[in-house]
């Protein structure tokens, strides 16, 4: 239940004994506007931070799904229908899904963490109303040790991705 006091509000619940406890309520974070949705090369720690957020199994692959629930809790597209939104995520998702050509069965049905900032570059230019866009090549691997050289980046292995 939410309580009203003094013009904050409090969450209450029992507890295993009857006592009532209460806790203030979590702020709120404000979205951000979809344009600032990290695609570039140079944003790797925020993609890796959404990806976990997006990323609700835990599995390094995004389904449609978590793809959509993850982005709307985090940016805001309001200037936009809601059917164009699911649209343009849709069809950066199955541009996206199996862009290395490597997975095969249930796992080319995913967008994997190595293929995320294509499918957000791709996004973000769809929104945009840019349906000609072609996304920069180049994979990169959101769960591996970082670093690389260059434009790399290397796997947990040290092997050299993109």
């Amino acid at each position: 239940a939410i309580f009203a006091q003094a013009g904050q509000e409090s969450l209450l619940w029992k507890g295993s004994r009857g006592s009532i406890m209460s806790a203030p309520a979590l702020a709120k974070r404000p979205r951000r506007p979809f344009t600032d949705i990290p695609f570039q090369r140079d944003r790797l720690p925020e993609r890796k931070v959404l990806f976990l957020i997006c990323d609700t199994h835990r599995n390094g692959y995004l389904s449609l799904s978590e793809a959509t629930i993850g982005l709307s809790s985090q940016f805001d597209f309001d200037a936009i229908p809601k059917a164009n939104v699911d649209r343009d995520i849709q069809r950066a998702f199955s541009v996206t899904k199996n862009y290395s050509g490597k997975e095969t069965g249930q796992a080319a049905g995913y967008v994997e963490h190595k293929e995320f900032r294509i499918f957000l570059e791709m996004l973000v230019y769809l929104l945009q109303g840019e349906d000609t866009h072609k996304p920069v090549l180049g994979l990169e691997n959101l769960h591996g040790g970082g670093g690389g050289q260059g434009n790399t980046t290397t796997c947990c292995g040290g092997c050299v991705i993109a």
